[in-house]
């Protein structure tokens, strides 16, 4: 029996030691890995229109760029503070809360969220609720406008879990305000100022992904940059709309770039944080203060290896961001399975033998990222169809094939990068699509609550008279 016992702990002993050999060699951090130095550097100086964004919600009585307020953002995020001691006002509960004094005349406001061929009619059934909410609403209508003509928008938030963010549902909120007030101009027959105030807010929001770092803000830079193009192809496809605003269109559209549709910086960003994160749980104190009780005696790196497990994030964040800036017809896997068999890969019965910690952390830590990708698509396909809209409509004639119209315009060159040839025409459905990141041909199918199993549409409603 004694040998048996002593025979057992001999082999535990043995086990314990490889275990402890395994795990305190941790594996050199990927020379490639994200630094800092991969995303756009950020001002703090009073004119950055980030400042604007945050005081949205504010109440009447502050000024939004004054010293006094912009410093008070700043010590949030700028090193030379102590970032963590601003933080109480700023906690997202209370201030969510401030926007409530304006968002209840906007919430009464039922806006379609798709393409739709009547938006214009959707807007004239609502024209009082608009002028209320524009009346209730118009201390953060005036800073939205602010925010719009800014000629510098530059995201400083920090690469951490920790960092507060603006208020999205108040920038929601108040972007669909203004561009219903657009579409209400066009109503009264103010055609070409309305398109005018659009095109402006599109080429804010464009300028605003480009330049946002937070997974969050680029998803809504992104969002209402889709909500600007609905309001656009609505205008477009409505009997009234004067000649004049074909040509306007496409000369303030160029074609879009990557930055202004793209997730690059903020996947990187995130990456960043996932970094952050290991380097803050990587100290056993970090450990102990969130109550997890590990050992003292025992070190970290036997649960937790700070490399392999950054290495995780940017094998995972690389990849993302590949599928990203790669045209999906040049895809040779699908970022929606990556995104799931990647975190598969960190799973199984003998994970706890190297590195256990390291990888539930990065199954808990990584986002469904890949719908954001789809986005990216969405938005591009969506832009470069409304560029081929206006061209359309400047030159269509009733005694031609449409087919034959678009083969002839300059906007049809432009391929759709989910096909790799041009943009598609369902005469019955009367639509210009997208094959979708899913890479099959729905027809036109356009489920716009989904990234997968769908096709990327836009209405297309010609003028039954023959255009001059």
């Amino acid at each position: 029996m004694r040998r048996i016992v002593i025979i057992i702990f001999s082999v535990l002993a043995v086990l314990i030691i490889l275990y402890s050999v395994i795990n305190l060699w941790d594996a050199k951090l990927n020379p490639n890995a994200y630094t800092s130095a991969d995303l756009p550097d950020a001002s703090f100086d009073r004119s950055n229109g980030f400042y604007i964004l945050w005081g949205l919600a504010e109440s009447a009585d502050v000024d939004v760029q004054s010293e006094e307020y912009t410093l008070k953002i700043r010590q949030l995020f700028d090193p030379e503070f102590e970032n963590d001691d601003y933080m109480d006002p700023f906690d997202q509960k209370k201030y969510v809360r401030k926007f409530k004094a304006y968002g209840g005349a906007i919430d009464e406001l039922s806006l379609p969220n798709s393409f739709d061929k009547g938006w214009i009619t959707v807007l004239s059934s609502q024209a009082d609720k608009i002028k209320k909410a524009r009346q209730e609403a118009a201390v953060p209508l005036g800073r939205y406008q602010q925010l719009i003509n800014t000629p510098k928008f530059e995201e400083f938030t920090l690469p951490r879990f920790s960092a507060p963010i603006p208020n999205v549902l108040a920038w929601v909120k108040v972007a669909r305000l203004y561009l219903a007030d657009c579409g209400s101009s066009a109503v009264n027959g103010k055609w070409e100022e309305s398109v005018v105030n659009i095109i402006n807010h599109m080429d804010f929001v464009k300028k605003a992904a480009a330049s946002v770092k937070t997974l969050i803000l680029n998803a809504v830079a992104k969002s209402l940059l889709r909500s600007s193009l609905q309001a656009l192809v609505g205008i477009l496809n409505h009997p009234e709309c004067p000649e004049s605003v074909y040509p306007l269109v496409l000369s303030r559209m160029p074609p879009l770039k990557y930055e202004e549709y793209g997730s690059r910086n903020s996947l990187i960003f995130e990456c960043l944080s996932c970094f952050a994160m290991v380097e803050h749980l990587h100290d056993a104190d970090a450990f102990n203060h969130a109550k997890l009780k590990f050992p003292k005696f025992l070190p970290v790196a036997l649960l937790l290896q700070k490399n392999r497990t950054r290495n995780y994030f940017y094998e995972f964040y690389s990849r993302m961001i590949a599928f990203d800036m790669q045209e999906p017809f040049r895809w040779t896997a699908d970022p929606v399975e990556e995104n799931y068999t990647a975190q598969e890969k960190r799973a199984g019965t003998f994970r706890w033998l190297r590195n256990p910690v390291g990888k539930i952390l990065f199954r808990i830590a990584v986002p469904n990222v890949s719908q954001l990708i789809v986005s990216s698509y969405r938005i591009r396909t969506y832009y470069d169809m409304t560029r081929i809209l206006a061209e359309l409509h400047m030159n269509y004639s009733t005694e031609r094939n449409v087919l034959d119209i678009l083969k002839e315009l300059d906007s049809y060159e432009t391929y759709d990068p989910c096909s790799g040839k041009p943009y598609a025409w369902n005469k019955k459905k009367g639509i210009l699509y997208s094959i979708g990141t899913d890479r099959v041909d729905n027809e036109g199918a356009d489920n716009f609550f989904t990234g997968t199993d769908t096709d990327f549409a836009i209405p297309v409603v010609l003028k039954t008279k023959t255009a001059k």
